[in-house]
């Protein structure tokens, strides 16, 4: 979580003239919302988080109704958010002592279907030029909900964090949006590369002496 912290600071230091700010977070396992918790914990001007989930809704779900009600996850377009009982949930529990009505203070959730996030792909496409891939297109629309919401009020800003390259979802995309989508160099060369891992024991002192080796 400590390299997602710093584009936090990073995004809200291009700002200014703001009183309220919102950051629309797609959410799967939450570790990139629990990243962001942490920044505004150490005193980044964030006023409130939207966690933005597909139908795998369990955490706007308990943010309206107060109950955590774990469920199998279902498959959808954003699939890196296709998760039915985040395990960093329990980690923003923790930071905010399991206090329901301090995590809803800072927390709003919005769930989106697969329709409109394909829909809202095609508008921002059209609209921007901009191509959203599908976990960005959640975090958009929960952006673009809150702000419509809030429009009342005065100095109120938002940022909606993209998660991932829509090329990673070559197929789908260029359905959306009715056409072809350039591969870029660095991804190409990602995608060729085979996969390597290796076993290492539970036992914390020869991890850590693994990663000692490699970092030297």
């Amino acid at each position: 979580m400590l390299p997602q912290l710093v584009y936090y600071f990073k995004a809200v230091s291009q700002l200014q003239d703001f009183e309220k700010l919102y950051v629309s977070v797609p959410s799967g396992n939450f570790g990139n919302l629990c990243a962001g918790i942490i920044a505004k914990k150490m005193g980044l001007k964030i006023y409130k988080f939207i966690a933005a989930t597909n139908i795998n809704d369990v955490v706007p779900q308990y943010l309206m109704t107060g109950e955590y009600l774990p469920k199998p996850s279902k498959s959808t377009l954003s699939n890196a958010m296709d998760v039915g009982d985040p395990s960093n949930f329990e980690r923003i529990m923790d930071l905010y002592h399991h206090d329901y009505e301090m995590i809803k203070n800072d927390i709003a959730g919005l769930a989106f279907s697969d329709e409109q996030t394909k829909i809202k792909i095609k508008e921002v496409f059209q609209k921007y030029q901009y191509l959203l891939d599908p976990h960005g297109a959640v975090g958009f629309l929960a952006m673009e909900e809150t702000l419509e919401i809030n429009s009342h009020k005065q100095g109120i800003h938002g940022i909606s964090l993209e998660t991932a390259h829509p090329a990673k979802f070559l197929e789908h995309m260029e359905k959306i949006i009715n056409g072809t989508i350039e591969i870029p160099s660095r991804l190409k060369k990602r995608l060729s590369l085979r996969e390597g891992f290796e076993i290492l024991p539970n036992e914390y002192e020869k991890i850590k002496g693994y990663f000692l080796d490699v970092c030297h």
